[in-house]
């Protein structure tokens, strides 16, 4: 092995030794937490803790959005097919696997500009 090969197993080795360590330091805190008592940067750590133990899932709204812009992504596909047939202009080869893909792009454009238009006036 190289040495960059060695030196990326020894920091990654040590990453998952400071994080398992981390993780169990957490553990602890959070055993001996007292939020009546406990001060702003403790409440601070307990909330890292948090997040490190127990990290948040994806929301339902943003797994609607993904399903969303893969739902156009495919209509949009599907519609760039029919029209090429449709209008006879049956490209051959690459272009033939490409197009769809430039109408997968133009049917996820119309959700991300909603969205961002809703994001710019939320």
């Amino acid at each position: 092995m190289s040495n960059s090969a060695i030196l990326a197993a020894n920091v990654a080795i040590m990453a998952s030794v400071e994080e398992s360590q981390r993780k169990e330091q957490c553990g602890r805190q959070m055993e001996g937490y007292q939020h009546d008592t406990a001060s702003i940067e403790e409440s601070r750590q307990y909330a890292d803790c948090v997040d490190l133990l127990h990290p948040d899932p994806m929301t339902a709204g943003e797994v609607f959005v993904i399903k969303v812009f893969l739902c156009w992504m495919l209509l949009g596909a599907v519609v760039n097919l029919v029209y090429q047939k449709v209008t006879g202009n049956v490209y051959s080869g690459l272009d033939y696997i490409m197009f769809p893909f430039l109408g997968a792009i133009a049917g996820a454009a119309f959700p991300a500009f909603f969205y961002l238009i809703k994001f710019i006036f939320s």
